[in-house]
């Protein structure tokens, strides 16, 4: 559902500014720069989506263990590895990536002129 989500406003996202990225096809930006831009537009707010919900989960796994008795010495402590890290910042990634392939691609096939007269 995430991934539909953010496919679906980084699609409107573009569709919206077609001309736009028009006229900086215009001005002489090559596609690669055009499709970092959306990548970088889809990618942050999954990395702060991601960050967010890793810091989150790293604060409530510490919330039970402040309700348990002293005495529970063989309970390990909760802690976020950076293992676990590495795999919510490699999922944003991966999520960016796939929902901001279709308008990409989209924005790669758009014709200048068609663009730019609002066709």
């Amino acid at each position: 559902m995430i991934l539909l989500l953010t496919a679906n406003g980084i699609a409107q996202s573009v569709r919206e500014r077609t001309s736009e990225f028009a006229v900086l096809e215009t001005l002489g930006y090559p596609d690669t720069s055009l499709m970092a831009l959306v990548f970088a537009e889809a990618f942050i707010p999954c990395l702060a989506g991601a960050a967010v919900g890793t810091g989150l989960a790293d604060l409530l796994t510490w919330l039970p263990v402040s309700y348990l008795p002293q005495d529970f010495s063989g309970i390990p402590q909760p802690s976020v590895s950076a293992e676990v890290l590495a795999w919510s910042v490699a999922c944003a990634l991966l999520l960016a990536a796939v929902s901001a392939m279709a308008p990409m691609l989209r924005l790669r096939r758009i014709s200048v002129t068609d663009a730019l007269a609002g066709r």
